[in-house]
C-alpha cells in the first residue's frame, strides 16, 4: 500500500497566519476595552461616593433641599441601599412625606438584595411609621374607554392606566396633572396635597377635539393640493424615509462586507505572487499552478473592490438623495455569491 502525504503549501501557512493575527488583534481591543469599562465603573463609584459624603455633611448642616439632589444624583449614578436610606431620611426632613415612603422600601429592597438584614428590617421600620401620615392623590378618567391613545402625567411623570383611580401617596403641595390625545386638546390642571393625610381627587374631562391643521403642498403639474395630516399621503411619505433608511443601512453593510473581502483576497493575492516569483526563479514545476492561483486571486480581488466602489456609490446615492412622491413602491438590493474554477467573490444588484 503506498500512502501519499500532502504537505501544506506555504501560501497556505501564511494565510492561517494573517487570520491568528487578526484574531490576536481583534481579542487585543476587546481586552482593552473591558479595562476601559472597569476604570469607567470604578471613576462613577468614585464620584457616587464622594457626592454621598458632601450630602451627609449638608444635612447635618440642616441644609436639607440641597442633600436630597445631592443624594439624588448620587443614587443615579450608582445605586446602593445606604444611598437610598439617607434620601428617604432627608425627604421626611424636607416634608415630602410619599418619596420618603416610597424611598423606605426601596432601600429595603436593595438590602434585601446584598443580604443586609439589619438594614432591610430599619428601611421597612421608617416606612411602616410613615403610612399613616401619607396623603393620596387620585386621578379619575371617566372618558378613558372613548379617549384612544389617552397618556396622562403627573409632574412630567407618565401615570400608567394601572394608577388610574387608585389613591396613591403623593408629597404634599402643588401637583400639576396633563391629558393628551392623539387628535385632541392638550389638558392640564394644578392640584394641592395637603399634609394631612387626607385625599384629594382630581377629574380628567373629555378632551376636546383639535382642528386639522392643513398642510399646502404646491405641485408643478396640477393646482395646489391640501393635505391634512393622517391622509393616505402622510402613511406614504413616512414609507418612503422608512425605505430609504432601510436601503441606506442595507447598502452600507454590503459595502463593508465587500470591502473586508476585497483586504483578505488583496492579502493572499500579494502571498501569492510572491510565492509563484520564487518558484519562477527556481524554475519549480509548480509555477504554472502558482500562476494560475494567482491570476484567480487577483480577479477575485479587482471584482471586489469594484463591488466595494459600486456599493459605496449606492451608500452615498441613497444618503443625499431625498424620497419621491413618484418613485416606486418597492426597492431591492441583493448580494449574490459567484465561485468558479477561476473566480470566487460576489455581486451586487437591484432597482432603486
Amino acid at each position: 500500500m503506498i500512502v501519499e502525504l500532502w504537505r501544506t503549501p506555504s501560501w497556505a501557512l501564511r494565510a492561517l497566519g494573517v487570520r491568528l493575527w487578526l484574531g490576536l488583534s481583534a481579542f487585543a481591543c476587546v481586552s482593552g476595552a473591558a479595562g476601559s469599562v472597569s476604570a469607567q465603573l470604578a471613576s462613577e463609584s468614585a464620584t457616587a461616593q464622594a457626592l454621598f459624603d458632601h450630602a451627609k455633611a449638608l444635612m447635618r448642616d440642616g441644609k436639607y433641599a440641597e442633600a436630597c439632589a445631592t443624594l439624588e444624583e448620587s443614587r443615579r449614578i450608582e445605586s446602593r441601599s445606604g444611598t437610598s436610606l439617607n434620601l428617604a431620611d432627608c425627604y421626611e426632613h424636607s416634608g415630602r412625606l410619599a418619596s420618603a415612603w416610597s424611598t423606605f422600601v426601596e432601600a429595603a429592597a436593595l438590602a434585601r438584595a446584598a443580604g443586609d438584614k439589619e438594614r432591610e428590617s430599619g428601611a421597612r421600620e421608617r416606612a411602616a411609621g410613615l403610612a399613616p401620615r401619607l396623603s393620596n392623590l387620585v386621578i379619575e378618567v371617566p372618558f378613558a374607554e372613548s379617549t384612544p391613545g389617552l397618556e396622562i402625567t403627573r409632574d412630567d411623570q407618565l401615570v400608567g392606566s394601572a394608577q388610574w383611580k387608585l389613591p396613591l401617596p403623593a408629597d404634599s403641595g402643588p401637583h400639576l396633572i396633563s391629558a393628551t390625545a392623539p387628535g385632541r386638546q392638550r389638558w392640564q390642571a394644578q392640584v394641592i396635597v395637603q399634609d394631612d393625610g387626607s385625599t384629594v381627587s382630581v377629574v380628567v374631562p373629555d378632551l376636546d377635539p383639535t382642528a386639522p391643521q392643513p398642510v399646502v403642498r404646491p405641485d408643478s403639474a396640477a393646482p395646489a393640493a391640501i393635505v391634512a395630516p393622517g391622509s393616505a399621503a402622510a402613511p406614504a411619505a413616512t414609507h418612503d424615509r422608512s425605505r430609504m433608511s432601510t436601503g441606506v443601512i442595507t447598502a452600507g453593510v454590503v459595502t463593508g462586507v465587500l470591502a473586508a473581502g476585497t483586504v483578505v483576497t488583496g492579502i493572499l493575492y500579494g502571498v501569492k505572487l510572491h510565492d509563484y516569483h520564487t518558484a519562477n526563479d527556481q524554475l519549480a514545476p509548480n509555477r504554472d499552478e502558482l500562476h494560475s492561483q494567482t491570476v484567480s486571486l487577483g480577479v477575485a480581488n479587482l471584482a471586489l473592490l469594484g463591488g466595494t466602489a459600486v456599493a459605496a456609490g449606492v451608500t452615498v446615492f441613497l444618503w443625499t438623495r431625498a424620497p419621491s412622491q413618484h418613485e416606486k413602491a418597492t426597492s431591492t438590493l441583493e448580494l449574490r455569491g459567484v465561485a468558479g474554477p477561476a473566480l470566487t467573490g460576489l455581486t451586487l444588484g437591484g432597482a432603486l
